[in-house]
């Protein structure tokens, strides 16, 4: 993978591999991920290994969504042209061109129909169900679907958390066997389960804090009775920056998975 250009990155998980590019123009950002392309097809090769272009697809992130361009950018890959499409999905993420995660929510919602169903059959089927062995189910099989890929998810706006909230106590309601006009508020008092947007709020000042002491492994370590569940300040106010500054260059990039 050495041969792949420097303007372009590239990242790899078992068979499933990402290249994107940056350009000011159409023209240059064409060429900068098919030379990329050809040499990673050259790489690829080299190990007797095959693409498959009926699986590959490409996302263009721009900074005015609605433009029409004249001569869209293409790319090849084994003689096959491919497009931008409007969103695609990738290591479980549905990402769209406008970074919206609206068509992440639609596939959050359909994964989550049929947990949500088994939950309430499992807490309708038992006699007396458990109510701490009903939360360990839930925490099992429905919890991890919303926060997967919550890094990403951190830059959505209000309405999408929101929205992801809604499933969580849909959920939750359905784990405990309760009405559908049972209270937020009751729910959380008896469950003790954070919100979905500050669970992962502190997922990432773990993993913020971890990173941050692999910098400085002689940075002193605070014990975990002592350690702050939250961000702090500081942290968050970076954590932001990060996720704002990738969010606005992404715009700008030609994603091709």
């Amino acid at each position: 993978m050495n041969d792949i250009l420097p303007h372009t990155e590239h990242g790899l998980f078992a068979n499933d591999i990402a290249l994107w590019t940056t350009s000011n123009t159409l023209t240059s950002l064409t060429q900068r991920l098919q030379q990329s392309i050809d040499a990673f097809e050259i790489w690829y090769k080299s190990w007797k290994l095959k693409l498959q272009p009926t699986k590959t697809e490409m996302i263009h992130f721009r900074l005015h969504p609605r433009k029409k361009y004249k001569h869209p950018v293409e790319v090849k890959v084994e003689n096959t042209i491919i497009k931008p499409l409007d969103a695609t999905r990738y290591l479980g993420a549905v990402i769209d061109k406008q970074l919206k995660w609206r068509s992440h929510l639609q596939h959050l919602e359909t994964k989550m129909a049929g947990r949500i169903s088994l939950l309430r059959y499992l807490a309708k089927s038992a006699q007396e169900p458990n109510q701490k062995t009903m939360i360990n189910i839930f925490k099992a099989i429905a919890r991890p679907v919303m926060t997967y890929g919550y890094p990403v998810i951190l830059t959505a706006n209000d309405k999408v958390w929101d929205r992801l909230q809604i499933i969580l106590n849909k959920a939750l309601r359905a784990t405990l066997g309760l009405p559908i006009y049972t209270s937020v508020e009751y729910i959380n008092r008896i469950t003790k389960i954070e919100k979905n947007q500050r669970l992962c709020n502190i997922t990432a000042s773990t993993i913020y804090s971890h990173r941050y002491t692999q910098q400085r492994p002689n940075a002193p370590t605070t014990p975990a009775r002592h350690r702050r569940s939250t961000m702090t300040k500081h942290q968050y106010q970076c954590y932001k920056t990060i996720c704002v500054d990738v969010h606005i260059d992404s715009r700008s990039t030609t994603n091709d998975y």
